[in-house]
Formats: C-alpha cells, sequence, structure tokens
C-alpha cells in the first residue's frame, strides 16, 4: 500500500511558487523588519493608579468595625478620610473595588503568560 502511494506521490510535477507571489511574501516580510518596535507601557506612572483601589480596600477593611461602631476620630484630615471610608464601604463600592481587583488580576495574569514579540 505505501509503494502504490509513493509511487503516485513520486509522479506528481513540483509545485513551484509564481514570481509575483514570492515578491508580495518578501515585501510582506521587510515590511514587517521595517516595522519600529512597540511603544513601552508606562509602568511607572500606572502602578500608583492601581495601588489605589488596594490601599482603598485595605483602609476600609481595616477600619470598618471602628466606621460601624462610630468610635472614628472627627479632626481634620482624619474627618476627609471617614468621608472617603464611609463612601467606599457601601455595597456598590465594595463591588466595584471587586470588580477593579479582578480585573487587574486578569490583566496581569495575561501579560505574564504572553511572550513579548521577537523573544524567544
Amino acid at each position: 500500500m505505501t509503494d502504490d502511494v509513493d509511487r503516485v506521490l513520486s509522479s506528481e510535477p513540483e509545485i513551484h511558487p509564481s514570481r509575483a507571489f514570492v515578491t508580495s511574501v518578501m515585501n510582506a516580510v521587510e515590511r514587517e523588519a521595517a516595522t519600529p518596535p512597540p511603544i513601552a507601557f508606562p509602568w511607572l506612572r500606572a502602578i500608583p493608579l492601581m495601588a489605589a483601589p488596594l490601599v482603598l480596600a485595605a483602609l476600609v477593611a481595616i477600619h470598618a468595625p471602628s466606621l460601624a461602631a462610630g468610635t472614628w476620630s472627627s479632626s481634620g484630615a482624619a474627618a476627609a478620610a471617614e468621608g472617603w471610608l464611609r463612601a467606599a464601604s457601601t455595597p456598590a463600592a465594595m463591588w466595584m473595588i471587586v470588580a477593579l481587583l479582578v480585573s487587574a488580576a486578569s490583566v496581569t495574569a495575561a501579560m505574564v503568560r504572553v511572550e513579548p514579540k521577537g523573544e524567544s
């Protein structure tokens, strides 16, 4: 059986690509090689924005018992912080924080698993 297949395949004429096809492929390869590398993401500027929800969630978790009991000190900056913490401790804000954390985790996981272009 394999002899028949070998005989049939060996009797087939060789297929060569046309010059236009080779030229278009080589032009595409040269165009791709000439493109500049992508601009790096500014992680140092983005880290504070990504850390803010984590800090806010930690503050809410730490001070939630004192907010519920009403024992939080209310002087100056503490009063402003109390307002922010009360607003952040609402169910809608908690769900928003959870959504931001899940989104950040999924983006981080995707970026860790994807190998940058050009490296092997």
